[in-house]
């Protein structure tokens, strides 16, 4: 023998107990999924889908009951009493299952409590078959009819592993043998007795093989869904840094706004004081009347001047103390006549404002988040306007929801364009790759999380109209 053939030969021993390793490995992550004990979130959801199975079997064992006992009348002459019990039994077993259901503490347990409700249930059907003299069915039809749709129940309406099937199957198998054999002559059994024992552990294999594919579907489904659920977290994310981003850009704005603002009253209240020092130096030698009134104009227009930088102080603690996260109550009125506010010096006079608030109820919501809406509203309706024109502001309330218009009479929207209005998009322009549409999306995924909705209706060359629908409470 050539030595070094020796080496060659162990690497393929090696790889085939490493194959058979992996084989063994895959088979018994078949058999025995370990998901529930890794993952809460599955084991919460096969609660759930033992709870849903539950149901449906005991809504199927209360029909089936209930068949069988008119079937029993109509085609019986004379129904034994056996059988009345044994269908009454099996009522009130399904019904305690069902009501079972409804108690939340009862959830972890449903999938256990139904197999064993399946067991007790057809292990019944099985004994009356075998031992019953007065059995109205040809029993070696009837008890492997039985065990299938018991394991169909089981694999299809149970978020059953694998090894519970097998149980299941072999344990209504075991209670036919047991109930017509009995336990001494196993050994001695024909082929013709021993030939259904047989198929129906054929079927109970079929059944786990079965489990293991359908289960690992439950898994897979899961794992898939649960993806796309962070998938959509990541893209609220996205839209939250997006709407980070358009703030940004709404602060700069407001920013040239608030210095336009402020630098005129400023300026009044430097005259004014120094108007006073001034007034002052002089008094100390030689008192004026001239010079008491020109106190008594600075110091007015000074108070004058003060009451205008609160006002806008006051508008910019409405906005710039709103990028708080959480939830506070807002008069939704005032956020548009400060957001009107602070946009109206940067966008006049090509663009005047007509606001006509109704009286509403106070907001529960993330007032950032609206006023973000609110400025890409207007923004987008000035941009419709191409050389002058009047942006309307309308708010009104019902019963149940709080109705905002804001309506411009820019150049208007084509049709064709309207279904697409809120889906984001990229275009080349100019060498460079430009979005449109993400003040849009951003715009109805704030407006939906407050529970309302947005929606926007425009004649092309006539104008357009976005209504936001909020709920009341």
């Amino acid at each position: 023998m050539d030595e070094s053939s020796v080496p060659a030969a162990a690497g393929v021993g090696n790889a085939y107990d490493l194959s058979s390793m992996c084989a063994m490995n895959a088979l018994l992550r078949l058999l025995l999924p370990n998901e529930e004990s890794r993952d809460p979130a599955f084991r919460e959801e096969v609660g759930r889908l033992s709870v849903t199975g539950l149901r449906v079997i005991a809504l199927v064992g209360v029909g089936a009951n209930l068949l069988s006992y008119l079937l029993w009348l109509v085609w019986l002459p004379e129904v034994p009493s056996w059988m009345l019990s044994s269908d009454a039994l099996g009522f009130i077993l399904v019904a305690a299952g069902f009501a079972l259901t409804f108690w939340h503490g009862f959830w972890p347990h449903a999938r256990w409590v139904c197999l064993v409700l399946l067991f007790a249930g057809f292990s019944e059907q099985i004994l009356a078959a075998v031992t019953k003299s007065d059995f109205p069915v040809d029993m070696k039809a009837f008890v492997p009819i039985v065990i299938s749709m018991t394991l169909l129940l089981a694999v299809t309406a149970l978020p059953v592993k694998p090894l519970q099937t097998l149980a299941l199957g072999s344990g209504l198998t075991a209670v036919f043998f047991w109930a017509s054999y009995g336990p001494r002559r196993y050994v001695n059994l024909s082929f013709e007795e021993a030939f259904p024992v047989s198929v129906l552990l054929i079927v109970v294999l079929m059944a786990t093989a079965l489990t293991a594919v359908v289960y690992h579907q439950r898994v897979a489904a899961f794992r898939s869904r649960r993806a796309a659920e962070e998938a959509l977290g990541a893209l609220r994310e996205a839209q939250g840094k997006l709407l980070v981003s358009e703030n940004a850009a709404s602060q700069n704005r407001f920013a040239a706004a608030l210095c336009h603002g402020l630098n005129t009253p400023l300026g009044a209240l430097s005259s004014a004081f120094a108007t006073l020092l001034l007034a002052y130096e002089r008094s100390t030698t030689k008192p004026d009347e001239r010079i008491a009134r020109a106190v008594a104009d600075a110091s007015e227009a000074g108070r004058a001047s003060l009451s205008r930088l609160e006002e806008t102080v006051t508008r910019m603690k409405h906005l710039t103390n709103l990028d708080r996260s959480e939830i506070q109550v807002v008069d939704l009125n005032q956020l548009w006549r400060d957001t009107v506010h602070f946009m109206d010096d940067s966008l006049a006079p090509r663009v005047s404002f007509d606001l006509d608030l109704s009286p509403i109820p106070s907001v529960s919501c993330r007032p950032q988040q609206l006023a973000a809406v609110f400025s890409n509203l207007v923004r987008n309706a000035a941009a419709a306007i191409t050389t002058e024109g009047t942006i309307r502001i309308r708010t009104a309330s019902t019963v149940s929801e709080i109705l905002i218009e804001v309506e411009d009479d820019g150049h208007g929207i084509a049709s064709s364009k309207l279904s697409s209005l809120f889906e984001p998009s990229f275009r080349s322009e100019n060498g460079r790759i430009g979005t449109s549409n993400w003040g849009l999306f951003v715009s109805r995924g704030i407006v939906t999380d407050h529970g309302g909705r947005i929606e926007i209706e425009s004649e092309e060359g006539k104008g357009t109209v976005a209504r936001i629908r909020l709920p009341v409470a």
